[in-house]
């Protein structure tokens, strides 16, 4: 929310405060774009307009061409973190585009790890999430390389 550079500022302090490697999801997903390959994607959220407006200009800001973006229009958190998989599918596949090298799916309050996998099948591409992109990013971090798979080619991926 705070743009481009503050997931950064926001590793610094926390590793200030604790001494201890640290990473945002924000980091995280654009280091998952990076390592699949993915400059241009399709972004849905449960967001309203503004917040997605916000969240398309950070991943621009960062190199990302965001190409098409869609939300739910959601602002209560307990109705957001109980949106049916379902829903989130049918949102990710209307939002994508041919030209797009992946899609995203952002919002760490979502129940999404396991239309990851089906989703990549359908559409032919990259599916990322807000949550996958952490784990994948915090194991890399500790040095856990194994492949976990079914939930996605990020996560089945060795991470070094």
């Amino acid at each position: 929310m705070k743009g481009k550079g503050h997931d950064e500022r926001l590793i610094n302090e926390m590793e200030e405060a604790t001494h201890v490697p640290c990473t945002t999801t924000s980091t995280a997903v654009m280091a998952a774009f990076k390592h699949l390959g993915i400059e241009k994607l399709c972004l849905a959220t449960p967001y309203p307009l503004d917040v997605n407006e916000i969240e398309k200009k950070f991943l621009e800001d960062n190199g990302f061409e965001v190409l098409k973006c869609d939300g739910l229009d959601l602002v209560d958190i307990g109705i957001l973190t109980n949106i049916s998989p379902n829903v989130l599918y049918r949102l990710a596949k209307a939002i994508d585009v041919p030209e797009a090298d992946g899609v995203f799916i952002s919002c760490t309050g979502l129940d999404a790890m396991d239309i990851i996998e089906p989703l990549e099948q359908d559409l032919g591409k990259p599916v990322v999430t807000s949550n996958q992109a952490s784990y994948w990013l915090a194991f890399k971090m500790a040095r856990v390389g194994e492949p976990i798979h079914g939930y996605g080619k990020l996560l089945s991926m060795p991470r070094y």
